[in-house]
């Protein structure tokens, strides 16, 4: 009798083998795009417009400090930082004739680098010609990726989510201001809404969409620091390699609202006091300790913070300035806390940020890291007399201000938070932990 039973269940089994429906392989249920440098202002325009409705009310996601690309897709991405917050920098381990530490890297470098997180992605671009040919035709090789991506998902039979990057939309905000930008966002929903409605038709079933990106945009013309005749006057030598006391060095790659000075450690604070004196300068930044942070700003003087990072606190032995949030001096507050109640500042989560940028952020975390006014730049002669030339630059990002650290996080999925910080992205959105 257990015989009998034995065969009619295996025969059973065979049955369902044979006749049931093959299970046919597909794409994954979790479309992830990273779009570079997408301000959250501009995509609630758009959204609150009637475009991405299949998507959850926007969240900003307040990029870490520098509000620049390398830093803030490594965290949200989980890969590992980079030697520095720019592809070419001012390398300290370098040593010279001259001194400690030499420029590393031009031009060239920018485009024949790959980032790191470029790995974390399944689409991006492959090569250094690819990259060329983003920057002179933006906005036309920014719709064919947007198509190429669609069909290389379709294609795709991860079970984990796809990841896809897109570079252009940082570039067209640069060049081309906020109404480009927003045409082609127009654009990328309207691709995304025909490839909601293949995909359910043909599995029965909802694509998830998820799209972030790492900082902001405001869209205003750059004046430029004027920071060399201020370093003479103050008796500092802007150099290549450091080596006597006076000494200073500082790659400008860009045209961004941040800089990273070096100079010898026991001159840090003199440096950090003369650069906070220069117009269009509203935060300077040292810190000789992991638990300690010494800012100079803008209307308000000096600013000391305790650090715990073990625990993940902190506390203003001042009351910090109202544009940083309303907290009380010698107070300790959880990194989680500071974060939720700065939010809405105009300066979110500075401190942690700031902090990040020295011991986060870089290898080689810099001697000094300064934060712009808004609507100011650093730049070098070279790229001066270029945006003199093909025209200024319409946006700019680098800086403290909201309006250059919002980036968004847009998902079909339910959000339970208000807003999210670059680690925050990758426990929640990438490995999809609560």
């Amino acid at each position: 009798m257990i015989r009998i039973t034995l065969i009619l269940l295996a025969l059973g089994n065979l049955g369902a083998t044979l006749f049931s429906a093959p299970i046919k392989p597909q794409p994954p249920e979790h479309l992830i795009i990273g779009l570079d440098g997408v301000s959250y202002f501009t995509f609630m325009k758009l959204y609150e417009g009637g475009y991405f409705q299949y998507l959850n009310r926007p969240i900003p996601m307040v990029a870490t400090f520098p509000t620049i690309s390398d830093p803030n897709w490594n965290q949200m991405m989980g890969t590992d930082v980079q030697e520095s917050y720019t592809k070419v920098h001012f390398d300290l381990n370098t040593d010279t004739e001259d001194g400690k530490g030499a420029p590393v890297g031009n031009l060239l470098t920018n485009l024949k680098t790959e980032v790191n997180y470029y790995k974390a992605f399944d689409f991006k671009p492959e090569n250094a010609f690819e990259q060329l040919t983003i920057f002179g035709w933006t906005e036309t090789t920014g719709e064919y990726a947007v198509d190429s991506l669609i069909q290389y998902f379709l294609k795709s039979r991860k079970k984990e989510s796809y990841k896809a990057f897109i570079l252009n939309t940082d570039i067209i905000a640069h060049m081309g201001g906020e109404e480009p930008l927003m045409k082609f966002l127009g654009y990328l929903d309207n691709r995304i809404k025909h490839l909601r409605k293949t995909y359910k038709g043909k599995y029965k079933k909802d694509l998830q969409i998820t799209l972030i990106s790492d900082h902001g945009n405001s869209f205003v013309e750059p004046h430029f620091v004027e920071y060399q005749s201020m370093l003479l006057k103050k008796k500092w030598k802007l150099v290549e390699s450091l080596k006597e006391k006076r000494d200073v060095a500082v790659v400008i790659p860009e045209i961004l609202s941040f800089a990273a000075f070096y100079v010898h450690d026991d001159f840090k604070q003199a440096l950090a006091k003369d650069l906070s004196e220069l117009k269009g300068v509203h935060t300077v930044a040292y810190s000789k300790s992991e638990k300690k942070l010494n800012l100079f700003i803008q209307n308000y003087g000096q600013l000391k913070v305790l650090l715990s990072p073990k625990e993940r606190t902190l506390t203003f032995l001042s009351s910090p300035p109202k544009n940083f949030g309303q907290f009380q001096a010698k107070k300790t507050y959880t990194w989680d806390e500071y974060f939720r109640k700065s939010l809405n500042a105009k300066y979110p989560y500075a401190v942690v940020n700031l902090w990040e940028g020295f011991y986060v952020n870089a290898k080689q975390g810099a001697s000094v890291l300064v934060s712009t006014d808004i609507k100011w730049a650093f730049a070098n002669p070279t790229l001066k007399v270029v945006s003199k030339i093909k025209g200024k630059v319409k946006s700019l990002h680098g800086s403290l201000d909201r309006l250059q650290s919002f980036g968004i996080v847009a998902t079909s999925k339910k959000l339970t938070f208000e807003g999210a910080r670059p680690s925050d992205v990758y426990q929640s959105i990438i490995l999809q932990q609560p």
